[in-house]
């Protein structure tokens, strides 16, 4: 059996599709053998698919004890993927649901900081915002960091890691700042060909929903018409 295309198969479907339900993040390439933290090498795969994929790495891979141990970590005391996967999701809304409303340690406060005295301190919900203080939590008012997708440096006011709310959709979705840089060229050829899908191709950006949506969206708030679906109704 080819394992391999078995997990490719898996891989690409957690990519390209769009679920809503209870994921977990999985590394394609695992670190013990290479794969790092870029979001280029992480896929969100149902508790379930997360399960197969461990168990796929171990047959890919059958004489690295390390993917053996993951993979054993995570069927300790679970005898087959399908119970694996309703006490995830389980979970996820057992844990949800304690940190909601009153069982929720934070209920019923807000953080707030002051820039000259550099503290941050809790109050009530309702209560006004005092002189010199600021909505929120901050961290670190005189450390630089360097923002994790364009590099440059800011003083973080809480734990973000992005200077800006875009750099931190780019690092998340590299497809959009590709369209971003290239708009201008991907709508005058969408109105050449007036298939975003292929469009995207042409640009490096395949089998990908999200990008198309985000195209479709400037498409039509542009007037462009888009090349319906040889099936679609008229």
């Amino acid at each position: 059996m080819d394992y391999k295309k078995i997990y490719n198969l898996l891989i690409n479907r957690g990519k390209t599709r769009v679920y809503e339900g209870y994921t977990e993040s999985h590394h394609i390439i695992p670190r013990c053998i290479g794969g790092n933290d870029d979001i280029t090498n992480l896929v969100n795969l149902t508790p379930e698919e997360h399960y197969i994929a461990h168990q796929l790495l171990v047959k890919m891979y059958p004489g690295d004890h390390r993917l053996a141990k993951a993979a054993m970590m995570m069927t300790a005391q679970r005898p087959n993927n399908k119970v694996y996967g309703w006490l995830r999701k389980r979970h996820a809304i057992a844990m949800s649901e304690s940190q909601s409303g009153n069982g929720n340690s934070q209920f019923g406060t807000r953080w707030i900081h002051n820039n000259t005295i550099k503290e941050s301190t809790k109050v009530g919900k309702d209560e006004p915002l005092p002189d010199g203080w600021h909505e929120g939590r901050k961290f670190n008012w005189d450390v630089a960091i360097e923002c994790k997708h364009c590099g440059k440096k800011f003083t973080p006011s809480g734990m973000e890691s992005f200077c800006s709310p875009k750099c931190k959709t780019y690092y998340r979705s590299p497809q959009y700042e590709i369209i971003d840089d290239n708009i201008e060229a991907i709508l005058l050829r969408l109105k050449e060909i007036g298939s975003i899908s292929a469009v995207l191709r042409e640009f490096g950006i395949v089998g990908n929903k999200i990008g198309n949506t985000y195209v479709s969206t400037i498409a039509k708030e542009r007037g462009i018409n888009i090349l319906r679906r040889r099936n679609s109704p008229v």
